[in-house]
């Protein structure tokens, strides 16, 4: 879970940065101070979730199989919930909020299932 912990650690520092570039350099109307929230949000998510899926996973194959499919429901909800929270306390920024939810989503999704898999495949 350290070596975890730490790649987390460090593939949100690499996409800070690149949100830092992207609100700096872009037009006004693209950037917005709830992409840090967002951020925080998916960070805290993926590291919540590869925790559960790491300690459903030493137990029996198809007990790992119902809670990953569990967690993964309660995950996309929990996703839902929160991004409509942000467009209705946010409504001025709506496609900003949008782009960097789903580029969030993109780049947490592939960093989560690569690190599970690399994981279970030991």
């Amino acid at each position: 879970m350290k070596a975890f912990t730490l790649k987390l650690i460090l593939f949100t520092a690499s996409i800070s940065v690149l949100l830092f570039c992207w609100n700096t350099f872009s037009p006004p109307a693209l950037h917005d101070n709830v992409s840090w929230y967002i951020l925080a949000f998916f960070a805290t998510s993926t590291a919540l979730v590869h925790y559960l899926l790491v300690r459903s996973a030493s137990g029996e194959p198809k007990a790992f199989v119902n809670q990953f499919m569990g967690l993964t429901a309660i995950k996309l909800f929990a996703y839902l919930s929160f991004l409509i929270i942000v467009f209705l306390v946010n409504r001025d920024h709506a496609r900003a909020v949008a782009l960097y939810f789903l580029v969030m989503y993109l780049f947490f999704t592939v960093f989560e299932v690569s690190s599970l898999y690399r994981k279970l495949k030991k």
